[in-house]
């Protein structure tokens, strides 16, 4: 009978597999999607990297906040100052959407969620009355 091992209980690592690198424990290749979500993942990690450079980056021009207690003409004073700052970059017209509701305080953050929200009733044109 050869002799009982010691370390191959639970937990532990067997002296057999001691030698073993990460290398060689990931040679094997990935099982079902293993490969697709890492590649979703580092994707995605990405998109957050660059959201988060756009947002400094916008932070960075000053932008005025809105409340939406203001009057009618300081809220078109706040949506011209903020297509001014769109105008001087270069963004698709849902990340400036993104970035000017991110300017949204109070009430009008409020409002937005409000109108944002999906909706089951089907399209509907929404309007902000000032």
């Amino acid at each position: 009978m050869p002799p009982r091992r010691r370390g191959r209980g639970r937990g532990q690592i067997s002296e057999e597999s001691e030698g073993q690198t990460e290398g060689d424990q990931r040679s094997f290749p990935h099982r079902g999607r293993g490969r697709h979500v890492d590649d979703e993942v580092d994707e995605l990690a990405a998109r957050v990297n660059d959201m988060e450079l756009v947002i400094a980056r916008f932070q960075g021009m000053n932008p005025q906040v809105f409340n939406g207690d203001e009057s009618s003409a300081d809220a078109d004073s706040w949506l011209q100052h903020v297509t001014g700052l769109f105008n001087r970059v270069q963004y698709d017209d849902e990340l400036k959407l993104s970035l000017a509701t991110f300017q949204l305080r109070k009430g009008a953050e409020r409002w937005w969620r409000g109108c944002s929200a999906p909706k089951s009733i089907g399209p509907q044109i929404l309007i902000f009355i000032y």
